[in-house]
């Protein structure tokens, strides 16, 4: 009666302590990167907060890959791969012991300002690395002259403030796939039709007229 009492237990909770694997972050922010034309690494991390060990499988996703940019990957196990790598890798993350996820991004002097978008998938979810020359807004809170809104959005996005210095406004999905585009000639507030998008993250970049940009994390439900 006891072992099949602790089995039971085993089956109800331990497994579910085993497989709790935790992305510490979905999306990590870098802006300002420096354009020294050094490999500089940026980070992300899962952690196990379960009783025993668990497998991660990982690919590169998608890279929105600027000129005058490079990039490599590095997993927890210290093996590196290029930027054009997509082969499915696997790593075996330990309990109390984090499994970090390096991007290592180089810019040269002559670099775009775009921003650069990264996404690695997991078997438990997507970490997105996103790269600025300049500084990046992370939603309109930061941002208190132009609000984007509603959030999270459904079938439209709209702005709120003053659009006379932006350009251009570009939306891409977590893969940097861009699925929206359009010029503001008309400095005016536009609306953004979303109903054929689907559900996810999403990343909203004002282009300014001297080339500064402000990227905004939306997510459409």
């Amino acid at each position: 009666m006891k072992i099949l009492v602790a089995f039971t237990l085993f089956c109800l909770f331990g497994f579910q302590l085993h497989a709790q694997l935790v992305i510490k972050h979905d999306t990590v922010w870098y802006p300002n990167f420096p354009t020294d034309n050094i490999a500089h690494g940026k980070t992300d991390t899962i952690v196990n907060l379960g009783t025993g060990s668990s497998t991660v499988t990982w690919n590169r996703a998608n890279v929105v890959l600027q000129s005058g940019w490079t990039c490599s990957f590095v997993d927890d196990i210290y093996a590196s791969y290029g930027c054009a790598d997509t082969t499915t890798h696997s790593v075996t993350i330990h309990p109390n012991q984090p499994g970090v996820f390096w991007v290592n991004m180089k810019a040269t002097s002559a670099a775009s300002s775009s921003p650069v978008i990264v996404t690695l998938n997991t078997s438990i979810g997507a970490m997105t690395y996103v790269f600025g020359i300049g500084a990046l807004g992370v939603n309109y809170t930061n941002n208190e002259e132009i609000q984007v809104y509603p959030q999270p959005f459904q079938h439209e996005l709209r702005f709120k403030g003053d659009l006379s210095n932006v350009s251009t406004i570009e939306l891409r999905n977590i893969f940097g796939q861009l699925v929206y585009r359009a010029d503001n000639k008309h400095q005016a507030s536009p609306v953004i039709s979303t109903t054929a998008l689907s559900s996810g993250l999403y990343f909203l970049t004002l282009w300014e007229q001297d080339r500064k940009s402000t990227v905004y994390k939306l997510l459409k439900d």
